[in-house]
């Protein structure tokens, strides 16, 4: 056989390969017909136009422009840390997630990790203290704060006393306790 003389095998699998384009596309041209034909069904249906002729309806509200001021001086308090407004609910899904996150099955995880794999047990039980500094209030974990706190201080305190062996000034640390409470007022 040259090469210039057709396969019928490769012409019967072309053909059948056109037929199933065809199909397709005829397929994909019904549905998009039903799906236009449904969007314009819905669009239609659902919408009413108001006509207003000037008398108030039942659905219709009315708006009190003084309690608009009231609220407008109560609103214009914006938290620089934190751009979503007080009690937004971005804030608080934020907050549910990570109330939810099941951290201290990771940090067990990470420890038997740690124990098993690299022989650290004795240090590696300090990764529980940060446990309760997960859970810590979104206030709470600002960073002065959260330095303050009596359970990342005394983690700090023993992670100096394990490895540079600064037991007795260490003990110092704890002095920023009260100091920083002293000085907030919390």
């Amino acid at each position: 056989m040259s090469e210039f003389e057709k396969d019928p095998e490769l012409e019967a699998l072309s053909s059948e390969l056109e037929q199933a384009a065809e199909r397709t596309e005829q397929a994909a041209d019904e549905a998009a017909g039903s799906i236009a034909a449904e969007v314009d069904e819905t669009v239609n249906t659902e919408y009413e136009p108001d006509t207003d002729d000037g008398e108030p309806d039942d659905d219709d509200e009315t708006v009190d422009d003084d309690d608009e001021d009231e609220d407008e001086a109560t609103d214009d308090t914006i938290d620089p840390d934190n751009p979503l407004p007080n009690g937004s609910f971005f804030d608080h899904r934020k907050e549910e997630k990570r109330q939810n996150y099941p951290y201290p099955v990771l940090v067990t995880l990470l420890y038997l990790v740690l124990g098993f794999v690299f022989h650290l047990w004795h240090p590696g039980w300090l990764i529980f203290l940060t446990v309760p500094l997960y859970y810590l209030p979104g206030e709470e974990r600002k960073f002065p704060r959260i330095l303050c706190n009596p359970v990342m201080v005394t983690l700090i305190y023993l992670l100096l006393g394990f490895y540079c062996h600064l037991w007795h000034p260490g003990w110092l640390i704890f002095l920023a306790i009260p100091l920083f409470s002293a000085a907030t007022g919390k």
